[in-house]
């Protein structure tokens, strides 16, 4: 099986948890983003930024890194221009009524049948 089928990432039961901040600056950890030694700040009040840090976060992190960074009603309106892969997409899309649809029920239900358990 490809390893883009057998990664797993780490999803809030809620996106009530996502309780990132809504604005201003945040260093990205090297862990998530390794763009730069120490890590990276990003500005959240920018599109670009939100698109960084929440493609970062949801693609590397661990879910406590996940609520820490990803600001709900953000995730909400920047969903589709977050970069993401298309097991992501299904695993959140398919957990999720809230998040605009980019996949079809098909690829949602592929996609999300293979475990997600660290």
């Amino acid at each position: 099986m490809p390893f883009g089928l057998r990664k797993c990432y780490a999803i809030p039961g809620s996106l009530d948890e996502l309780r990132g901040p809504f604005d201003g600056m945040i260093l990205l950890p090297q862990s998530i983003h390794w763009a730069k030694k120490g890590g990276s700040t990003v500005d959240l009040s920018t599109p670009g930024g939100r698109s960084i840090a929440y493609g970062a976060a949801l693609g590397e992190g661990t879910l406590e890194q996940v609520c820490a960074i990803v600001n709900r009603d953000h995730l909400l309106g920047d969903w589709v221009a977050i970069p993401k892969s298309i097991r992501m997409t299904a695993l959140w899309e398919s957990r999720f009524d809230e998040l605009e649809r980019t996949l079809t029920d098909q690829q949602c239900a592929y996609y999300a049948s293979f475990p997600n358990e660290f």
